[in-house]
This record gives C-alpha cells, structure tokens and sequence, in this order.
C-alpha cells in the first residue's frame, strides 16, 4: 500500500505526475477511486490519466472487487 501524499509532495509534483507515480508503486491491481485517493487527486483526473497510461501499455485496466481498477504492467 502507498501512503497518500504529503503537503510538499502535492506542491512538487502535478496531479497527473502522481497518479504515474502512485501506478508505479502499484503491488496488484487497485480501483480508480483507490489511485485517485492515494494521489490526492480527483478520480476524474485519476481515470484519464489512467486511461493515457493503458494507451501506451504501462497499466492494464482489471476488475477489483466488480469495480474497475488497473494494474501495472512493468
């Protein structure tokens, strides 16, 4: 699991630069709205981000617990 960011960590770093930074971390497959929370972003933000990720194979969209989720692929 990945602790949600810090104050300084939300100022370094864009919302979509977190969301790459949280998938990178990723052990298993997590749900948008578990990426989006961990990232302190919305999960609007977290899916399309998500979305460009799988578009150029760096995450792979899964179910987790019926709900959808993705996993990293390298």
């Amino acid at each position: 699991m990945v602790p949600k960011p810090t104050e300084s960590w939300k100022e370094d770093m864009t919302g979509r630069e977190r969301v790459r930074a949280v998938t990178q971390t990723l052990e298993g497959a997590a749900t948008v709205s578990e990426i989006a929370d961990r990232a302190g972003v919305s999960p609007t933000t977290a899916s399309d981000e998500l979305a460009q990720l799988e578009s150029a194979n760096r995450v792979r969209k899964t179910l987790v617990d019926d709900q959808k989720g993705y996993e990293r692929l390298w």
